[in-house]
């Protein structure tokens, strides 16, 4: 990793100034501050969340927020294909899949509130049609003081606008529906106060109908349209982001029934994106524990998110119970040599 710092010190930093380039309308949603290029696949970014964030400080426990970097690396995705591979501002974004994970024997009970965060994007797997490009992966990495701390990779295809206004509309059957007319009913919305979700503001709870069953749960998604964070502009499908909020949240509710004294915080996803989920019917979520930590109490589930009868997308959630994890590092620091 020396030698891609110091590649990265050979050049000057661009200021991240342009939120069109992140697809973003409200600076209070914004996150990357500079931006190098350093070679034709490598690109080195800076992010912070500057003080108190209504969606991404609001935790239950306090911890490094992985949806938090999972963001990050969203933006910066989204900035390299508009910045640098000069795609236009209209291109649609086909999220494929992407898996995020805290690195192995790093301790996520820190926030990042205020923290400078390193970001280092590998682009790989390229496809271009002349000057179009169709399909790109990409390996991002995390860093915090030079130190590693989480990495994400996600695969993503590329459309333009007319195409995928055409595909999908032929698929629907019928008009697109648009988020900026869509409400929500805040009655039917699960109390945090209720089940365990990992968030505290009933704001940013995106579940109702939230129900255990056996060793899972089952709940509807349900996601105000008015906070930024879920919708900072006009969509016409809940985004990625939407779901793998309301996934986690599912998870949280599992497992907080395995211990009744936790601190469970999200420490890797998995998730693969096979249809969009659309405003129009409704988004079921069902949840199962995969596997179970009886020593650590660290905990697995997987959520299939469904409508209309199909499997729209999947996530494999595994939380870390930081109880655990810090008596679990002491007794190892007093048993090092």
């Amino acid at each position: 990793m020396s030698v891609l710092i110091d590649e990265v010190e050979t050049t000057s930093w661009d200021v991240v100034s342009d939120m069109r380039l992140l697809h973003k309308k409200n600076i209070e949603e914004v996150f990357l501050t500079r931006f190098k290029k350093i070679k034709d696949d490598l690109f080195s970014f800076k992010a912070i969340i500057n003080g108190r964030h209504h969606y991404y400080s609001d935790h239950t426990v306090r911890h490094t927020d992985l949806i938090f970097l999972l963001e990050c690396g969203r933006q910066a995705e989204t900035y390299i294909v508009h910045k640098h591979n000069n795609q236009p501002l209209d291109t649609h974004f086909i999220l494929d899949n992407w898996t995020c994970q805290f690195t192995d024997g790093y301790n996520p009970e820190i926030s990042l509130e205020n923290k400078v965060i390193d970001i280092q994007v590998l682009t790989h797997n390229q496809h271009l049609a002349k000057d179009r490009l169709l399909k790109q992966d990409y390996l991002i990495t995390f860093f915090l003081k030079e130190r590693k701390i989480a990495q994400l990779e996600l695969s993503v295809k590329y459309m333009k606008s007319e195409s995928y206004l055409s595909i999908r509309k032929r698929a629907r059957g019928c008009p697109l529906v648009y988020s900026d007319k869509c409400t929500f009913s805040h009655k039917d919305r699960v109390s945090p106060s209720t089940f365990p979700l990992g968030r505290g503001n009933v704001k940013n709870i995106a579940l109702s109908k939230l129900i255990r069953v056996g060793n899972g749960a089952e709940a509807d998604l349900l996601v105000d349209f008015e906070n930024k964070s879920y919708f900072d502009h006009r969509q016409d499908h809940y985004p990625a982001m939407v779901l793998v909020e309301a996934g986690k949240q599912i998870s949280h509710a599992i497992a907080s029934r395995e211990m009744s004294r936790n601190k469970y915080v999200l420490s890797s996803l998995n998730c693969q994106f096979n249809f969009y989920a659309e405003f129009e019917g409704v988004v079921k979520l069902t949840a199962m524990t995969l596997k179970k930590d009886d020593d650590k109490n660290n905990i697995s589930v997987m959520v299939c998110f469904i409508q209309n009868k199909k499997t729209i997308a999947t996530g494999e959630y595994k939380l870390m119970n930081l109880i655990e994890k810090i008596t679990y590092d002491k007794h190892d620091q007093q048993h090092s040599y």
